[in-house]
């Protein structure tokens, strides 16, 4: 496995993704994990977003889900699946105000979420 994307919580931990669908937390100042996601997506995690209401939100590869976090990183059950013409998710961005721009991997540029 790979690390493809990171970011960090409010704490400074580290949030990293993985080529295998796994979300790890790195404990600030140490290379241990502090807590492991295993599976949260059907293959790699490509983006990790810390949004202004300190939750995340991690867009899958394969499964082409974007998925809400809680800040303790509890699924919230808001996710969306992108539409297929649309290829999966390589990258999310926070926009003005609570906007989501969402870069697939078949060069569109959505925003919402």
């Amino acid at each position: 496995k790979y690390t493809l994307c990171f970011t960090f919580n409010d704490v400074g931990d580290l949030v990293s993704g993985d080529s295998s669908g796994n979300i790890f937390i790195w404990k600030r100042g140490s290379n241990k994990i502090s807590q492991a996601i295993t599976g949260a997506h059907e293959g790699p995690v490509f983006s990790i977003l810390r949004n202004k209401h300190d939750h995340f939100l991690s867009g899958g590869g394969k499964d082409r889900r974007i998925i809400d976090w809680d800040p303790s990183f509890g699924r919230t059950g808001d996710e969306t699946e992108m539409p297929a013409q649309f290829g999966a998710v390589r990258t999310l961005t926070q926009g003005p105000g609570d906007m989501i721009l969402v870069g697939t991997t078949k060069n569109a540029i959505l925003q919402g979420f």
